[in-house]
């Protein structure tokens, strides 16, 4: 079992774009990780579940976001997660109809 839960990423006390940021939290012992850097449960998506309440707020620098991007490309050339980078450094918006 893996429960996520959405995160608001604050960027210089921003909302980013990059909302709802879901994190995977409250593993089971045993719970193995896809990706790597770790993203997202390697299991059954029947053994997840999504909390539909409550938020991890993220408090983050422009320069973090930038250096950390730029380790985890180094990590995995083309797999780095830049459009995350990019996503982390634009304000949100609420999508409207």
């Amino acid at each position: 079992m893996s429960i996520g839960l959405r995160r608001r990423n604050l960027v210089d006390g921003v909302l980013s774009d990059l909302f709802p940021d879901t994190q995977y939290r409250l593993n089971r012992a045993g719970v193995a990780y896809a990706g790597v850097v770790h993203e997202r449960p390697a299991t059954d998506w029947r053994q997840t579940t999504i909390a539909l309440y409550g938020a991890i707020v993220h408090h983050l620098a422009h320069e973090h976001v930038m250096t950390r991007s730029a380790r985890y490309e180094g990590l995995s050339p083309g797999h780095g997660r830049l459009q995350e980078q990019d996503r982390l450094l634009t304000a949100y918006t609420a999508y409207t109809a």
